[in-house]
């Protein structure tokens, strides 16, 4: 016994002597070839091509076992079995199982030199094997992840995990539209009182004035093409004085003003506009002391329809607004007998005055300062024959959030009417007053 263990270990130290002289050789011979080999598996691994990558194809693909190569050094069966010619023909080691055939005929004498390389560095440097190929087949990832039974799915079968359920949301989905309307009013109410006792050493008169106002507004803007342009003006004002032995009240302001106006945007801030404006009056007008009626509701009534151009600024301190019409149309009304038509440019005995010509209006409102605002309205109208204008300005002094000072100034001009001694064509009216005022 003890001599045939002699005599193996005999021949595996000859053999392994002799295979190792004849290495030199082998690698002389497969040395050109391993070089390309080496270097295209190298360049490979360097841009992270791999074999199933679109744009190698198979033939530009590296060869697949040069991994044992680069990998920790590992003692794998193929080396030793081609050293000993224990299998009568060459295989594949069970590691590279999952390899096809024809690639392993097609680089088998790479495959010999690489054998032989690692039969070399077991030989010269045992001491360096990390590991071994049992232990690398053992391991349970290898398989489980390649080698898996692949079970069957129909199509059909997916498709119906993934319809949608009938199931009906219970919660309200709420859509809001856009809302290019922009809404916004205010009142005030003003008083003013003034007495004067009868046997005063200068004389003068004592007055009591109620002023109130109402102003609605209803703006629309697409911040594209459109905007329409809404206001509602109210005003009425009351006069009580001792002197007036005819009137016990008398109404100082009385306004019923209401303006539309469409604009379709030209270029920036001007728009092709077209306005329609009514204008008329609550009460009966009368002077202190004179029983004749100067006014009415209806007596006189201004529609004007017009078309032009209007010109938009606004910023934080300045809201302006300039319209120019070259076309306006101009319908006065007075429906009431006891009231002088003629005052008002119309025939005598005419209810209807037909008026075309030209119009211009202005709007602004200036912040001053935070609590001072100023807003002015011009207006000029003219039939080329006579001419309208009008100047309204009020100055908003807050000193509370709802008391305020208000001072307004309203000039008048129109030549269609008699002229007065001391005035002429001008007509004025002023009003100071403290009250109440609130903004929404």
């Amino acid at each position: 016994m003890k001599f045939k263990l002699v005599l193996v270990f005999c021949l595996i130290f000859v053999s392994s002597t002799i295979l190792s002289q004849s290495l030199k050789s082998t690698l002389r011979k497969y040395n050109d070839l391993s070089i390309r080999e080496i270097k295209h598996f190298s360049d490979t691994l360097a841009r992270e091509a791999i074999i199933c990558d679109s744009l190698v194809t198979p033939e530009e693909s590296p060869n697949p076992y040069l991994f044992r190569l680069f990998a920790p050094l590992t003692y794998y069966y193929s080396p030793i079995n081609r050293a000993l010619s224990l299998i009568g023909r060459e295989q594949k080691p069970d590691i590279l199982s999952l390899m096809s055939n024809s690639w392993w005929r097609k680089n088998d004498s790479i495959n010999q030199f690489i054998d032989q390389s690692l039969l070399y560095a077991y030989l010269n440097n045992p001491t360096q094997v990390r590991n071994t190929e049992r232990n690398i087949m053992n391991r349970s990832h290898f398989r489980e992840n390649i080698i898996k039974d692949a079970k069957e799915v129909k199509v059909v079968d997916l498709a119906k995990k993934h319809i949608p359920s009938s199931t009906t949301l219970k919660e309200d989905i709420i859509v809001r539209r856009p809302n290019f309307w922009k809404k916004s009013g205010s009142a005030t109410l003003q008083f003013s009182q003034n007495y004067i006792s009868s046997n005063w050493y200068k004389g003068g008169v004592s007055t009591n004035t109620l002023l109130s106002a109402l102003t609605f507004e209803s703006n629309y803007n697409d911040e594209q093409k459109v905007q329409w342009d809404n206001k509602l003006e109210l005003k009425f004002g009351f006069l009580s004085e001792r002197s007036d032995t005819l009137h016990k009240v008398k109404t100082n302001n009385d306004l019923i003003r209401m303006t539309s106006k469409l604009g379709l945007q030209a270029i920036t801030t001007w728009y092709y506009t077209f306005q329609v404006e009514f204008n008329s009056q609550f009460f009966e007008g009368y002077k202190s002391n004179d029983p004749k009626m100067y006014s009415n509701i209806f007596a006189p009534a201004n529609l004007i329809f017009s078309v032009g151009m209007d010109y938009k600024k606004t910023n934080k301190i300045l809201t302006a607004s300039v319209y120019l019409s070259p076309c306006a149309y101009n319908i006065r009304y007075v429906g009431d007998s006891r009231v002088d038509e003629t005052q008002f440019g119309l025939k005598s005995g005419h209810s209807f005055l037909n008026d075309i010509g030209s119009k211009i209006e202005v709007n602004t409102k200036w912040t001053i300062v935070d609590n001072i605002t100023w807003q002015s309205r011009f207006y000029y109208f003219t039939n080329y024959k006579k001419v309208e204008a009008e100047w309204e300005n009020t100055v908003n002094l807050a000193v509370t959030k709802s008391i305020s000072t208000q001072l307004f100034f309203h000039g008048r001009f129109d030549d269609g009417v008699t002229r007065t001694s001391g005035f002429g064509y001008f007509q004025l009216k002023e009003l100071l007053s403290v009250g109440l005022n609130y903004t929404w």
